[in-house]
């Protein structure tokens, strides 16, 4: 009885250690996965500065995510992430798929920048390279061997975004894109590398149409690099890409009619006060004028 007692203790002891192993190195795990599918997809080197799950308590957290420029860009980086918050479903990350209802990033820098020599925005070459990815198709996995984890993302909101963008005439541009929500991000099971893929075009879509008329026809230009890009892709890449580009185009025309309906209320006061002070001028005109009319001797009274 006592022999086996010690084996158990002895099972449930090298149990615990393989637990604690295996919740170390999770973290580094997720975090080369997510580089590596994220130089796969966009064709340039993708960075994390720290990933942080909690398999129990259904959140994962991720700082830093950095695609870089492609060659001949200077630019430190194309986009650069704040904060990733995302809420996972309880018991699904230890699953084939992981199930998101929601992936909320406060903070992300883009540089959209414009090559002097080949006159190529690092935005085509990278939607080239999305392109490409939809003509290389995927190897059957053998049987022997698993494929690796899926993602099923339902909401994306991208917060506090800042924006540079070189225009065609030379000049860059500093722009402030609205918040950018996505609903229904995945349409199926997708690996890593290919929800990084979807979520580009649509991204990209919403930073350039949001500021359409001060970018002078290159959001235009470049948000038919990113359709077709998303088109070739498949899957919800087109519907995310129309989703971003619509919120845009929305939050533009509001913001307009915010800025008009100010400019109309200022008009009126400007008015307003120009009436009130217009009147108070003739109203001290006339009493300086009766005054002065006083001291030279008008009129007398008839007695």
């Amino acid at each position: 009885m006592k022999t086996l007692l010690k084996i158990v203790v002895a099972l449930v002891v090298v149990l615990l250690i393989v637990v604690g192993v295996v919740l170390m190195k999770i973290d580094s795990i997720a975090k080369a996965a997510v580089e590596k599918g994220g130089t796969y997809a966009l064709g340039v080197e993708t960075t994390v500065d720290s990933i942080d799950i909690s398999l129990f308590g259904g959140k994962l957290a991720m700082d830093g995510l950095t695609a870089g420029n492609p060659d001949g860009y200077p630019a430190p980086h194309l986009l650069r992430s704040g904060h990733f918050g995302i809420s996972v479903t309880p018991g699904s990350i230890r699953t084939d798929t992981v199930e998101i209802p929601e992936i909320v990033i406060d903070g992300l820098d883009v540089h959209i920048e414009k090559n002097k020599e080949t006159g190529k925005y690092n935005v085509q070459v990278v939607t080239d390279h999305l392109k490409s990815l939809s003509k290389d198709k995927p190897e059957e996995p053998k049987e022997d061997e698993k494929p690796g984890k899926q993602f099923m993302v339902k909401r994306l909101e991208v917060r506090n975004i800042t924006a540079t963008v070189d225009l065609p005439t030379g000049v860059t541009t500093p722009i402030k894109p609205p918040d950018i929500v996505l609903e229904n991000v995945t349409k199926d099971n997708v690996p890593i590398g290919e929800l990084i893929a979807q979520m580009f075009p649509a991204i990209m879509m919403g930073v350039l149409q949001s500021h359409a008329a001060e970018l002078e026809g290159l959001a235009e230009q470049l948000g038919t690099d990113l359709v077709g890009a998303a088109e070739a892709l498949g899957g919800n890449a087109a519907a995310l890409a129309n989703q971003a580009s619509e919120q845009a185009i929305k939050a533009l025309e509001e913001g307009k009619k915010v800025v008009e309906g100010a400019a109309e209320d200022v008009g009126e006061t400007v008015k307003g006060v120009a009436d009130e002070a217009d009147k108070t001028i003739k109203d001290a005109a006339k009493g300086i004028g009766d005054g002065l009319g006083g001291l030279l001797g008008g009129e007398k009274k008839k007695e």
